[in-house]
């Protein structure tokens, strides 16, 4: 399942970073996939994005570690045998589907303490 952007404003999500990481891994699901030549051509794509994401709150540890773990699982896709552009992308979502997920639940589990 992928998050389409138009769903993003409705999510129930306290942390500012997962929301970051989920709009740049759907942004790279509604680009074109076509024009990703490969792999490791959307994986280098896809750390950019990273990387300028970790530019906007240079002390949020928090931010470090999600994109620490996102760019491992784009890198581990790239890498992967017969692995394609649209593979890397849905490893990323994936990935971004599974923090906002486990954000939810964590923030769900401290309201209802």
């Amino acid at each position: 399942m992928t998050l389409p952007i138009s769903k993003l404003p409705t999510l129930l999500v306290s942390s500012t970073l997962l929301l970051g990481l989920a709009v740049e891994a759907c942004k790279a699901v509604a680009e074109n996939r076509a024009s990703y030549s490969s792999a490791s051509a959307v994986e280098e794509a896809l750390l950019a994005d990273m990387q300028y994401l970790r530019t906007s709150r240079p002390t949020a540890v928090n931010l470090f570690v999600a994109t620490d773990q996102m760019a491992a699982t784009v890198s581990a896709a790239a890498a992967a045998a017969g692995a394609t552009s649209s593979s890397v992308v849905e490893a990323c979502v994936e990935c971004a589907e599974k923090m906002l997920t486990d954000d939810v639940t964590t923030n769900k589990a401290m309201g209802a303490h």
